[in-house]
């Protein structure tokens, strides 16, 4: 059996280190994994899904683009596959992975306020996915700052 495992950068380290675990994992219990890497494109995006569901997997595990695109939110409620999404937050019944980020940021941002930084900026993704949403409000949060966009 193959899973397909779609990926928005191939460059980001952390995509990276989860497709070595999950493809650890799937090895172990006799699937194939098969990498796709979207480079952030949302027609990649959509082709790699259509591929998928269409005979070339038995199951996906992905990141998505952009959390608010009506045309992915489509594409994934047409989904005839048991798919996963990896930090990804949708109004659909997908299962995903989460990552909770609000420690991690809330640690470093009390570090560097102990060291007596004031101006601290946080760069990260983007609003329109969760990553990006969880560590501006983590940070702002903590700071108890207003985030910048």
């Amino acid at each position: 059996m193959t899973v397909g495992f779609v990926i928005d950068d191939i460059a980001n380290p952390w995509h990276a280190s989860c497709f070595k675990a999950v493809d650890a994992e799937m090895r172990q219990r006799g699937y194939s994994l098969y990498l796709m890497s979207t480079n952030g494109r949302a027609t990649e995006e959509a082709a790699a899904i259509g591929m998928l569901q269409h005979g070339r997997a038995d199951g996906m595990i992905m990141t998505i683009n952009n959390e608010q695109d009506a045309r992915t939110i489509k594409r994934l409620k047409e989904l005839r596959i048991p798919s996963v999404l990896l930090d990804r937050d949708v109004p659909l019944e997908i299962d995903a992975v989460l990552t909770e980020h609000a420690t991690g940021l809330r640690q470093a941002t009390s570090y560097l306020i102990e060291l007596g930084h004031r101006r601290i900026a946080i760069i990260t993704a983007g609003s329109d996915i969760r990553p990006g949403r969880e560590r501006v409000r983590a940070s702002s949060r903590r700071s108890g700052a207003a985030a910048c966009r």
